[in-house]
């Protein structure tokens, strides 16, 4: 529940007992802790972003079956999306951009700055953040390898900073950049809350990074190639 809106400018108890008063709700969508069932997040585009919001790790696990926790981190209380690659760049690749963004609960319009990306049901932008109330979640999110779901995957990408959860205005958001991934095939995604705190909603924008990062590539005659 969101919002108790009084009508009646008597008090929220008066319009209660009047039975004058409105309600605005939104379902998060909760993440699966088998991979095989991982929701599909979609197929992220050659521009633009994709972006999904209400999610919630609130059922997730210490433990998912063939995916290792990284070496940034342990899992806590995680979950797993999957999703598809871009088109390959100008080296035959895809490389992505995932940011999750914490706290997504209530809308700009109510509780938050006019102007960002937040709308009903999502606070994607930084001045936001520091206005939204709910259930804030210390996020850290890992990219896994290809694959059917039931076999063994090992992480492409992962990222965790322990010090984003103190900041008022950026709170507990993350990303992470994959490079040299197949274009056009389906990863896996972990959301993972942190010990700051483990449960939460959020909401994922996923982007064609097409930038690649220079430790993930050497550069022989100034050209870019994966390592791996």
């Amino acid at each position: 529940m969101e919002l108790i809106t009084d009508p009646t400018c008597l008090g929220i108890a008066a319009a209660l007992e009047e039975g004058n008063f409105s309600l605005k709700a939104w379902f998060p969508e909760e993440g699966e802790t088998n991979a095989c069932n991982a929701e599909n997040l979609g197929t992220i585009p050659a521009t633009g972003s994709l972006i999904v919001k209400n999610l919630s790790n609130i059922c997730g696990t210490s433990s998912i079956t063939n995916f290792p926790p990284p070496s940034s981190f342990a899992f806590d209380n995680a979950v797993v999306y999957k999703f598809t690659t871009p088109a390959a760049g100008a080296d035959g690749l895809a490389s992505v951009k995932i940011e999750a963004f914490t706290n997504p609960y209530y809308d700009e319009s109510t509780y938050a700055t006019p102007g960002g990306l937040g709308g009903p049901g999502g606070n994607m932008d930084m001045l936001e953040n520091a206005f939204n109330s709910g259930d804030d979640i210390d996020l850290q999110l890992a990219i896994y390898s290809a694959g059917a779901c039931g076999s063994a995957h090992y992480v492409e990408s992962s990222y965790y900073n322990p010090l984003e959860g103190g900041d008022p205005l950026t709170g507990s958001d993350e990303y992470v950049i994959a490079n040299c991934l197949q274009p056009n095939t389906e990863y896996y995604l972990v959301v993972d809350g942190g010990p700051l705190n483990t449960k939460g909603f959020y909401d994922i924008k996923m982007t064609n990074y097409n930038v690649h990062t220079i430790n993930n590539f050497f550069i022989p005659g100034n050209r870019y190639y994966c390592y791996k």
